[in-house]
C-alpha cells in the first residue's frame, strides 16, 4: 500500500500552481490542484503517506492488486469546482470508465457545462473509445505526453473530471 500511496503522492506533486483561494496546504486544495493537472504544494507526500486523518476530515484507502490497484481519498466536506461537488478522489492506472481515461479523477455532481466553461475545456475532436474524455484541455508541457484535464458527462447530473498524462483524442 505504501508503494501505491507513494505513486499517488508522486502524481499529485506534478507542479505548484495554486488554483483555490483556500490555503494550498489543505487536502481540498491539494486534491483540486491535482485533479486540474496543476500539481500540489510541498508536503503532500507526507500528507498522503501519513494515511487517514479523520480529525482533519479525510480518509485514505487502497484496494486491488498490481496494475489494478486503486487509491482513494474520501473527504468529509466536498471539493467544489464551478459549483459541482465530489467527496472522493481516485488514483488508478487501470481504465475505470468507458469514454474516460484519467488516472487521477473524481465523480462530480453538478452542471458539467459550467465546469467545461470555467476550465475552458474543448470538445474532443474525432472522439472515439480510445479518447481521454469528451472534453479536454491539454496543459502546456515540454513532455511528449502532456498532462490533460478531461471531463466526460454521465447520467443524472454526474460527470467524471480528472487529470491524465497523454492526449488521446
Amino acid at each position: 500500500m505504501k508503494h501505491t500511496l507513494s505513486l499517488l503522492s508522486t502524481v499529485l506533486l506534478i507542479g505548484a500552481t495554486p488554483v483555490l483561494a483556500a490555503p494550498a496546504s489543505t487536502p481540498h486544495a491539494k486534491l483540486t490542484q491535482a485533479l486540474l493537472c496543476k500539481g500540489a504544494s510541498e508536503g503532500l507526500d507526507a500528507w498522503v503517506l501519513g494515511g487517514s486523518n479523520f480529525a482533519a476530515g479525510y480518509a485514505v484507502q487502497g484496494f486491488g492488486e498490481e496494475l489494478s490497484y486503486k487509491s482513494m481519498v474520501i473527504l468529509k466536506d466536498p471539493i467544489t469546482i464551478a459549483g459541482a461537488k465530489t467527496n472522493a478522489v481516485v488514483w488508478s492506472l487501470d481504465p475505470n470508465y468507458f469514454e474516460f481515461n484519467a488516472n487521477l479523477f473524481a465523480e462530480f455532481t453538478g452542471d458539467y457545462k459550467a465546469v467545461v466553461k470555467s476550465l475552458k475545456l474543448q470538445p474532443t475532436k474525432g472522439f472515439n473509445e480510445s479518447s481521454m474524455g469528451r472534453f479536454v484541455s491539454v496543459q502546456a508541457s515540454a513532455n511528449a505526453c502532456p498532462e490533460t484535464i478531461v471531463l466526460t458527462p454521465k447520467e443524472n447530473g454526474r460527470f467524471l473530471l480528472g487529470c491524465c498524462w497523454c492526449n488521446g483524442g
